[in-house]
């Protein structure tokens, strides 16, 4: 994936995915902890109209003497990704 979605893009206003799924989670709150954890890490980007993907979050969660590597099979999400 390109790390993050924009939630406003032709692609994501036609399939709508985010609807019944993140933007549903979000309205409903979080069941316990390890959701509450979760949902805290993608509101950020929610409220701008964006959807942390998993390369975002852990990029997120990494200390100054980490590094991640993350890898795309599709060149044209590759790029994005690379930007994000």
């Amino acid at each position: 994936g390109t790390g993050l979605y924009d939630l406003s893009s032709d692609q994501a206003q036609k399939t709508k995915e985010h609807q019944p799924g993140i933007a549903a989670l979000i309205k409903k709150g979080a069941a316990n902890t390890d959701a509450a954890f979760y949902l805290d890490a993608v509101r950020r980007d929610f409220a701008k109209g964006h959807y942390p993907g998993s390369p975002m979050l852990a990029a997120r969660l990494l200390r100054p003497q980490d590094r991640m590597i993350a890898n795309e099979l599709h060149p044209e999400d590759m790029q994005v990704l690379k930007q994000n």
